[in-house]
């Protein structure tokens, strides 16, 4: 007994599916299942995790580390193959990688910098420990 076509159209009983995006299009048009859109969804999933972002600009700072992850890793892999690589790329690549998860840290820790003491305090601190010790060097 087959249906006819209006009675399909109206049978509500279960709602259409709906397309999710859960997060993953990050950058339209680009195709999801790629081995590196692959990883890095893995490291945005990692670096988001981590840090707890709230705001735009924390999320952008999260994806823009995740490419220079993504980037320093296909230049490490191409070296390991014995491929020329821009040593100068690599570097700059990684200073700003580096500077991009200090800023994460600072931004993630309430935006307290990591202030490290002053020589002259390193140095009270020295003499004040040696002098509570009561040995004179």
């Amino acid at each position: 007994m087959q249906r006819d076509r209006s009675q399909i159209l109206q049978d509500t009983s279960e709602p259409p599916r709906k397309r999710r995006i859960n997060g993953r299009a990050v950058f339209p048009g680009v195709d999801g299942r790629t081995i590196q859109a692959k990883r890095f969804q893995q490291l945005l999933g990692g670096l988001s995790a981590e840090f707890e972002s709230i705001t735009e600009p924390d999320k952008s700072m999260i994806r823009q580390a995740a490419f220079l992850v993504l980037r320093c890793e296909d230049l490490q892999a191409a070296y390991l193959r014995g491929e020329a690589v821009d040593s100068d790329e690599v570097i700059r690549l990684s200073g700003k990688l580096n500077q991009l998860m200090v800023a994460l840290k600072r931004r993630h820790l309430g935006d307290a910098p990591a202030t490290a003491p002053s020589v002259a305090e390193h140095w009270a601190n020295h003499d004040n420990d040696q002098h509570d010790e009561g040995g004179d060097a």
